[in-house]
């Protein structure tokens, strides 16, 4: 995880930013992502990509 935004207990959204590291065809490669999520009934879920 590189940086968080929101997202604590009592928040209802939140921000998530990460890179994922990983091989394929014997190449290393890098998903970087942030993104939003919504909490709904106590659970959170995926809202989409974040500027």
């Amino acid at each position: 995880m590189v940086k968080t935004k929101a997202g604590k207990v009592r928040d209802r959204k939140g921000t998530v930013e990460f890179k994922a590291h990983y091989i394929n065809n014997e190449k290393s490669h890098v998903h970087h992502e942030k993104s939003q999520f919504i909490k709904i009934k106590g659970r959170w879920y995926y809202h989409g990509w974040a500027e």
